[in-house]
């Protein structure tokens, strides 16, 4: 970081400003410099950035999202994103539709949705079953882990028999006598085509039961 250092005196342009410890000049002369010119080579440089940045969108991506990693528990960096984002939310949403309207954004987020198929289906099966206060205060990390290896096995099973597969409750959480659980206790992993025979159905609802009707 450059020195600077205080007298009080103007410089030769009038301006009461620190001066520079390194060739005495002014702060506010040097900024008036720098936006001089800025102005006069500004498509220059805008074509330059742009060119430097289409050339390491990946690298520098990553390392935005590494910064914003490393500062996520800093409350006085996190304090100031939200104020910047909340001053600027109307250009950040506008900046965002407009990303998002783009060919290769909607290609890259629908190839993202068909690699994460597996885990889609978990965070909407969760999310159904909050709305239905379905998941125990007990739930936990087994829970968690027992969803996560279940999503996995069906995208295992499709590509050994080429058919989808879906996480099941064995005991549907909205059956007309009974409200199952969303915990690892009532979960198997069973084909679409019997989970959709099934529906609210108390159905299939012994282990490995479902074995007998594929």
């Amino acid at each position: 970081m450059t020195n600077t250092y205080f007298t009080g005196i103007p410089c030769r342009n009038g301006h009461i400003a620190p001066r520079y410890t390194i060739g005495n000049r002014c702060v506010e002369c040097k900024a008036e410099k720098d936006r001089r010119h800025y102005d006069k080579r500004a498509d220059a440089i805008k074509a330059r950035t742009a060119a430097y940045y289409q050339k390491n969108y990946e690298a520098e991506l990553q390392a935005r999202r590494d910064y914003h990693a490393r500062m996520k528990d800093d409350p006085e960096y996190q304090a100031k994103r939200r104020a910047y984002m909340q001053e600027h939310r109307e250009r950040l949403l506008v900046i965002q539709r407009a990303r998002s309207a783009t060919p290769e954004e909607k290609a890259r987020r629908a190839a993202k949705r068909k690699e994460d198929a597996h885990k889609y289906r978990g965070y909407e099966q969760k999310r159904r079953a909050r709305l239905k206060n379905a998941i125990p205060k007990w739930y936990g990390e087994l829970d968690e882990f027992v969803f996560r290896e279940a999503a996995e096995l069906c995208v295992l099973r499709e590509r050994a028999t080429d058919i989808p597969w879906d996480v099941d409750h064995i005991i549907p959480m909205l059956a007309r006598r009974a409200s199952g659980l969303h915990c690892a206790m009532n979960v198997q992993v069973i084909p679409t085509l019997l989970n959709r025979r099934k529906n609210n159905r108390m159905l299939l609802t012994e282990p490995l039961e479902w074995l007998a009707h594929v």
